[in-house]
């Protein structure tokens, strides 16, 4: 499941398309949408457009992680699921209440109409974030990773900052920059995109506080899936 980064850049080497580098947020975000108000609605049409611009025999795309995400994903995918039907119970539950008080008070019957929660919205969504992440070339993390996130844990480099060491935000991005670093080596000239929508960490206001990183493997910072996807297909 998780490989090298020499041995993932030796398969993307080998048909040139955009790299799009998954944080864990992303994926997260899939499964929040519903009522995750600040998120467009729609990053569920966009995963699934990356989705199939990343199959085998229409490459349009390559999709990587890490295995640092791989192991936030599953320590967290389920709870925020389970957040998620939780938040689609207490809707169904008030639209219950307010037709009921309607039907009372103005003496007619109200039609509440359909029950969200027969959807299973939550489990479909889970399932379009499992299948984004499985997509994914999942890059093993190396000790070289570590020992670089935690240099910019002890000086506050970000994604780290003081009181706040996001260990494991460091280890990813230095995995994504051992990746980003490789391609170039090898020749790869197409886009390299870090995709995360951990603007908090990785910004200030409008800035990208990594921009220098990002910079000398020539890679991206984007923000969304809307964003992601329409590099995917060409239209960014």
């Amino acid at each position: 499941m998780f490989k090298p980064v020499t041995e993932i850049c030796q398969t993307v080497t080998g048909v040139s398309a955009p790299v799009l580098f998954l944080d864990t947020c992303i994926l997260l975000d899939i499964i929040r949408l519903p009522y995750r108000y600040t998120l467009d609605l729609q990053s569920c049409a966009a995963a699934k457009n990356i989705i199939d611009n990343s199959s085998v025999e229409n490459r349009k795309v390559w999709l990587a992680t890490s295995e640092t995400v791989h192991g936030e994903w599953e320590a967290n995918a389920q709870s925020v699921q389970s957040e998620l039907d939780a938040e689609i119970s207490n809707v169904e539950k008030t639209r219950s209440r307010i037709f009921s008080i309607a039907s009372d008070l103005l003496n007619k019957p109200y039609d509440p109409g359909h029950n969200t929660e027969m959807i299973n919205l939550g489990s479909a969504l889970l399932s379009m974030s499992e299948k984004l992440l499985n997509t994914c070339e999942i890059a093993s993390v190396e000790e070289k990773h570590s020992y670089a996130g935690m240099y910019r844990v002890r000086k506050n480099i970000p994604p780290a900052k003081r009181g706040k060491p996001e260990a494991q935000d460091c280890e990813i991005f230095e995995t994504f920059l051992a990746l980003g670093h490789a391609l170039r080596q090898n020749g790869f000239n197409d886009r390299i995109c870090f995709v995360t929508s951990n603007t908090n960490d990785y910004c200030l206001t409008k800035k990208c506080l990594v921009q220098n990183d990002l910079d000398k493997i020539e890679a991206e910072f984007v923000t969304n899936l809307q964003w992601a996807g329409a590099i995917a297909d060409g239209r960014a």
